[in-house]
Order: structure tokens, then sequence, then C-alpha cells
């Protein structure tokens, strides 16, 4: 799954993926994995980015794999 959306958002605020990382408090490598859908985000961590750097946002529009109609 690519998080295209949490992606641009990222890109948008101008974090990087250690922004995430540190936020999850794991290594750099572990969050570009789950960032690039090579490994699953869990629940919690979903809830911790959203929290932190997205709070008005819903996880489904972050982390969804539907296309967002505006």
């Amino acid at each position: 799954m690519l998080f295209t959306t949490l992606k641009a958002e990222m890109a948008r605020k101008g974090l990087k993926g250690t922004d995430i990382a540190n936020t999850l408090r794991i290594s750099p490598k572990s969050a570009y994995n789950k960032i690039n859908g090579i490994t699953e985000f869990t629940l919690k961590e979903t809830i911790q980015i959203r929290d932190k750097h997205f709070p008005g946002m819903t996880l489904d529009f972050l982390f969804g794999n539907e296309k967002q109609v505006s």
C-alpha cells in the first residue's frame, strides 16, 4: 500500500521520515518502510502521527487506500 496522501501532507508541512521516526520512537529505516508500505503501521502509530502532525485530518484520509474526492 502506498500512502500517497500521507506523503503529500508530509511534503506540504515539510516533514521528513525522520520526523515520523521520532514521533513513533523507531529507527528512520523502520519509518521509511512503514511510509512506503513495506511494513504496516499499527493503529496506535497512525493515531500518534495524526495527533502530533495532522490533528485536523481523519485516519481514513491520511492512511486510507481509496481515492479522496474533493
